[in-house]
């Protein structure tokens, strides 16, 4: 019985850290050129590798990869209205914008 007590206590407070918002303007602050896309990921969640077809992404509003740029790779992270997008070459990063 008292396992069900001390979970039934430590769910809640289980939900409001999976609940706390990542894509801000703080956790964007922390993300520099040279990371890796899994140390991006640890602070703003999983985000969503973007495809590149024709000219490039500017569709997604992202002008940083242009015609020819296979070799980079621009992942979206998106909470609610804010956005954020990393560009990466070579398995770190190179480039990142916010909308907010």
């Amino acid at each position: 019985m008292t396992k069900f007590i001390r979970l039934a206590v430590l769910i809640p407070f289980l939900c409001l850290a999976a609940c706390e918002k990542k894509v801000t303007q703080d956790n964007f602050k922390r993300i520099t050129v040279g990371m890796t896309i899994n140390e991006v990921q640890a602070i703003l969640g999983k985000g969503e590798k973007l495809v590149q077809e024709g000219s490039g992404i500017e569709s997604y509003g992202v002008g940083s990869t242009s015609k020819g740029n296979k070799d980079q790779d621009v992942w979206l992270f998106k909470e609610d209205s804010n956005e954020i997008t990393i560009t990466v070459k070579a398995g770190k990063v190179i480039d990142m914008n916010h909308n907010m």
